[in-house]
C-alpha cells in the first residue's frame, strides 16, 4: 500500500462511528507515520516542488558548463595535436621497417592533401623521393639484417614519387610559363638524384646495387622528360618561357654528359695499365672489353660537339636529343666499367702473395 492508497483508506473510515471518528488531517499524518515506521516500511519520498530560485540556479550551472565545453574540447583537440606532432616528429627520420615510418608517410600524404595546387604537389613529390632516397642511400649502406627488402622499398617510393611529380607536370600543360617553371625545378633535382645514385652504384652491396641501378634509371629517365617538357613549353609558349631557362638546362646536362665521359674513358686508361701487370692469359677478356667500350664511346665527343651547334642555331629539341642519346650510350658503358673494375679488384686480391 502506497501513501496514497493509505490516505484514501483513512479519508472513508476516520468518521466511522465504531472506530471512534473525527480524524484530523494531522492525526491522519501521525497514524501514517506510526504505522509505517512500526511496520519497517520505506516511505517513498515525496515529489520536490521546485521554486524560481532553483530554476535560476540550474540556468546558471549550465550557462558555465556551456562556456567551459568549448575549454575543455580545445584543450583535448590542442593536447591531440601537440601529441601528434611530437609523434610525426619523431617519426621524421624513421625509414623503411621502422615502427614509426607508417606515421612518416601519412604525414607527407597529408601535406599532399593540402597541396592546392599541382606546382606545390610537384614540389612535394620532389621532396618525397629525395627523402626516400636517403632512405635508400643510409640503408645500402648499413649491414642491418634484412636491409636489402628495406632498400627496395626505398627505391619503390622513390620512383613513385618521381612517376607522381611526372604527373603533375603533365597536368599543366597549356600553362606554358608554370609549367616550364616546373619542368626546370624537376629537371635539377632529378639530375642531382641520379649523380647521387650514380655514386651510390659503385659502392652499393651486390644485393641491392640492382635496386639503386634502377633508381639512377628512373631519375635519368624523369630528367630527359622534364627537359623535353621545358622545350616544349618553350617551343610552344609564343615567348612567354625565357630562352635563358632553356639554354642553361642544355648547359647543364652537357656539362654533366661531357665531364662523366671524360671520366669513363679515365677509367679505362686506368684499367689497360693494370692489366699489364697480370698474366696474359688471365687479361684477355678485359683487355677485348676495354678496346669494345673505347670504341662504343668514341664517337661521343663529336655527337657533344654537334649538340651544341645545333643548339646554338635554335634547334633545341634536336639539340636535347643529341645530348639523351650519347647520355644512355655513356649511362650503359659505366655501368659495365664498374663491373669489371669489380672483377679486376677481385683477380688483383688473388694474385697477390
Amino acid at each position: 500500500m502506497n501513501n496514497r492508497a493509505f490516505r484514501q483508506l483513512m479519508d472513508r473510515v476516520k468518521d466511522a462511528p465504531e472506530l471512534g471518528g473525527g480524524f484530523s488531517s494531522a492525526d491522519v499524518d501521525r497514524s501514517r507515520e506510526r504505522l509505517w515506521r512500526e511496520l519497517g516500511w520505506n516511505e517513498a519520498p515525496a515529489p520536490r516542488r521546485y521554486t524560481v530560485w532553483d530554476y535560476l540556479e540550474y540556468l546558471r550551472w549550465e550557462a558555465r558548463h556551456a562556456f567551459l565545453r568549448p575549454l575543455a574540447m580545445t584543450a583535448a583537440v590542442a593536447g591531440l595535436m601537440l601529441g601528434g606532432f611530437i609523434t610525426t616528429v619523431s617519426a621524421s627520420g624513421s625509414r623503411p621497417g621502422d615502427i614509426l615510418y607508417p606515421v612518416k608517410l601519412a604525414a607527407e600524404r597529408l601535406q599532399l592533401s593540402l597541396a592546392n595546387s599541382p606546382e606545390q604537389r610537384l614540389q612535394l613529390h620532389a621532396d618525397f623521393a629525395a627523402a626516400r632516397l636517403q632512405e635508400a642511400v643510409d640503408l645500402s649502406a648499413s649491414n642491418d639484417p634484412g636491409s636489402a627488402a628495406q632498400v627496395k622499398a626505398a627505391v619503390d617510393g622513390f620512383k613513385n614519387e618521381l612517376s607522381s611529380a611526372h604527373s603533375e607536370l603533365s597536368g599543366l600543360a597549356g600553362q606554358a610559363p608554370a609549367q616550364a617553371a616546373a619542368a626546370a625545378s624537376l629537371a635539377s633535382k632529378a639530375d642531382a638524384f641520379a649523380a647521387v645514385l650514380s655514386q651510390s652504384a659503385q659502392s652499393a652491396p651486390g644485393d641491392v646495387r640492382a635496386d639503386v641501378v634502377s633508381a639512377q634509371a628512373a631519375a635519368e629517365n624523369t630528367q630527359t622528360q622534364a627537359v623535353r617538357t621545358l622545350v616544349k613549353a618553350y617551343e610552344d609558349g609564343n615567348g612567354s618561357v625565357p630562352a635563358q631557362d632553356v639554354q642553361r638546362n642544355f648547359r647543364n646536362e652537357y656539362q654533366d654528359v661531357s665531364g662523366r665521359l671524360d671520366l669513363a674513358l679515365g677509367r679505362l686508361s686506368v684499367m689497360r695499365a693494370a692489366l699489364n701487370n697480370l698474366p696474359a692469359s688471365q687479361t684477355k677478356d678485359f683487355r677485348a672489353f676495354v678496346a669494345s667500350t673505347q670504341t662504343a664511346l668514341q664517337p661521343l665527343p663529336a655527337s657533344l660537339s654537334t649538340a651544341q651547334d645545333v643548339m646554338a642555331a635554335g634547334g633545341y629539341s634536336h639539340a636535347f636529343d643529341l645530348l639523351n642519346a650519347a647520355d644512355k650510350t655513356l649511362a650503359s658503358a659505366e655501368q659495365q666499367i664498374v663491373d669489371e673494375e669489380i672483377k679486376l679488384s677481385t683477380l688483383n686480391n688473388d694474385a697477390t702473395p
